[in-house]
């Protein structure tokens, strides 16, 4: 009777093996012809750790040029900006840059250190004749990059604008990145099975049923590999990089903060709150304003209009033509009213 068992157990066992190798093959075999129904829509561009995939649509005057730099894991700039940078480029330069390891760009051997990175991006930049100054516009981890780009290079940045972007002194202590990289076995499962296929995705907002698709094939392809988990094993070591340095005063920021964010963490005994460690961001940088918006962490998903509204706003503000035009001109944060941080001149 146990033999009997044992063998009917064991036929079990090959039969579901047979199964997910099976699944397994079926998936890689549709992944590699799903891949070639997909055209870049912009370059490669060299640098000095691998390809970046750089996409532009360039007016040649004063106009701003705007950068759009994602957070961490989130697929490509080019998708999930659409509903940003299609309005946007009707009146400025637009330009969206995938990181080594990311969207359309090739993986890398290269450390995800800040410096590694911010001279990738400036590599990338360059070799695709894209001229400075940059505004730079960049979601959660993405600040980081933004943030460290304009400390080492800060005569090519006319502005930052910081969408719910990643605190030095939080991501220290944060766990979520470590969580997500201990669970790379069950993505990794489900990626390669074909599972993940009917999981549900956060949707960029802007897009056409195609460019959905290409947009989850980009992000599901490059999950958790390599490059990306060498970034989360540089995050804290990122954040000290970070901690005790600061963007320029002739470099004005735009903050928009996630309200459900602030108000997630007052509940969580924080010493301060999500608004409040964004403020100490804008004490830092006195050129800068701060809005805090109705929305969660992915705000250009959840409210593009009213984040180009913001942009456009700031942009065309008379504070920011003055800065622009004299960058030692110091404009201090004097009043919270509002949702807005009201700049006014010293």
């Amino acid at each position: 009777m146990a033999k009997k068992l044992l063998k009917i157990i064991t036929r079990i066992i090959v039969g579901l093996a047979c199964i997910v190798l099976l699944t397994c093959f079926v998936n890689g075999i549709y992944s590699v012809y799903e891949g070639k129904q997909y055209t870049k829509p912009g370059s490669m561009v060299e640098t000095a750790n691998g390809k970046v995939h750089v996409f532009s649509k360039i007016q040649y005057s004063t106009k701003p040029t705007y950068v759009f730099l994602d957070g961490f894991g989130s697929g490509s700039a080019y998708y999930n900006y659409k509903a940003l940078w299609e309005p946007m480029s009707e009146s400025a330069s637009v330009v969206t840059l995938d990181y080594l390891g990311y969207g359309m760009s090739e993986e890398t051997k290269s450390d995800r250190t800040i410096q590694n990175i911010v001279s990738e991006i400036d590599d990338a930049l360059s070799n695709a004749g894209i001229q400075a100054p940059y505004t730079f516009v960049s979601h959660s981890l993405g600040g980081f990059y933004a943030t460290g780009y304009g400390i080492k290079y800060p005569e090519k940045v006319q502005a930052l604008i910081l969408l719910d972007n990643a605190i030095p002194s939080e991501a220290e202590s944060d766990t979520e990145l470590l969580e997500y990289k201990q669970a790379k076995p069950v993505f990794m499962a489900l990626k390669y099975t074909g599972l993940l296929r009917l999981m549900t995705q956060a949707q960029a907002p802007g897009l056409d049923p195609d460019e959905q698709k290409e947009s989850v094939y980009y992000e599901r392809k490059m999950m958790l590999n390599k490059t990306i988990i060498n970034e989360i094993d540089n995050t804290i070591d990122n954040a000290k990089y970070l901690a005790d340095k600061s963007v320029p005063d002739s470099i004005p920021q735009l903050i928009l903060v996630s309200k459900a964010n602030d108000d997630a963490s007052k509940t969580t005994g924080a010493v301060k709150s999500w608004l409040e460690y964004h403020q100490d961001c804008l004490n830092a940088n006195p050129n800068s304003k701060l809005r805090l918006m109705d929305s969660g962490h992915y705000i250009h998903y959840e409210q593009p209009d009213e984040v180009v509204q913001a942009i456009d706003n700031f942009i065309n503000s008379k504070d920011y033509a003055d800065i622009t035009k004299n960058g030692n001109m110091l404009i201090k944060a004097t009043r919270l009213t509002g949702n807005v941080v009201n700049l006014r001149k010293s």
